[in-house]
């Protein structure tokens, strides 16, 4: 993964954190951002990266 790409999953993440947004609407923007597929799984190479938050 670039640097690139990282920084713009952190810009990603802080903007969820700062609004007011459902879990549905943050699933969406991840979905959006190409980060995960319409069944919530992570594409590569994000993978390598996930640490579960929730079971």
């Amino acid at each position: 993964m670039s640097i690139d790409e990282t920084d713009r999953i952190i810009k990603l993440i802080k903007e969820a954190i700062k609004q007011n947004r459902s879990k549905r609407e943050i699933i969406e923007t991840f979905k959006d951002a190409g980060i995960i597929t319409k069944n919530g799984n992570l594409k590569s190479p994000y993978k390598e990266i996930y640490i579960p938050s929730e079971k």
